[in-house]
């Protein structure tokens, strides 16, 4: 019996070893799949400048998905590269979204100044959005000027044109020369 516990104790310390060696493995692969994806960000963001996306925080989770049951070293790497490709080809089509959705909000930037303080992630929105966004941001600034120009208007109309003290003033010397006038 005591020969029959050893081994038995023996077994369950090897299948625990073995199953943190295989977690082990796991997120070695994932950290590596991740930091692929990651530097694959860094290089659009440097493309981009301003518009420069943030990798998604999914990204490490649909990784873990994508091995989820794996029982081979084989098949975990190839569907973490699979997964990896997905994940490059998402931040590709992003980058080209963002590039053309960059040259619509610099358009309405060199028309109408910078309305986007945001617009590193209005630029990570769907191309119909950012033109929404950019027609409601202009049509609001031009109401905003219209609106400050009626004011300015209204004020001076309701202003006197000239000050009545100094027609008072000149009225009581009588007889004056213009020089005499500039030097007051």
């Amino acid at each position: 019996d005591e020969i029959a516990e050893e081994i038995r104790q023996a077994w369950i310390a090897l299948e625990k070893a073995v199953k943190a060696r295989k977690e082990e493995i796991r997120k070695s692969a994932v950290a590596e799949a991740t930091a692929r994806v990651a530097n694959h960000y860094k290089a659009i963001g440097k493309d981009l400048g301003e518009y420069a996306p943030e990798m998604p925080a999914s990204v490490s989770g649909n990784l873990l998905a994508a091995i989820k049951g794996v029982k081979t070293l084989k098949s975990l790497h190839d569907r973490l590269d699979d997964a990896v490709a997905k994940e490059i080809i998402a931040a590709n089509d992003l980058a080209e979204r963002i590039r053309r959705n960059a040259e619509i909000i610099e358009n309405a930037r060199n028309q109408h100044g910078d309305l986007f303080a945001d617009a590193r992630f209005i630029a990570q929105l769907d191309e119909t959005e950012v033109q929404k966004i950019v027609a409601e941001r202009v049509a609001a600034k031009e109401r905003t000027l219209q609106q400050e120009l009626q004011k300015r208007n209204s004020q001076e109309t309701s202003a006197p044109s000239e000050p009545s003290a100094p027609k008072a003033k000149i009225k009581s010397l009588g007889r004056v020369t213009v020089s005499a006038i500039n030097r007051m």
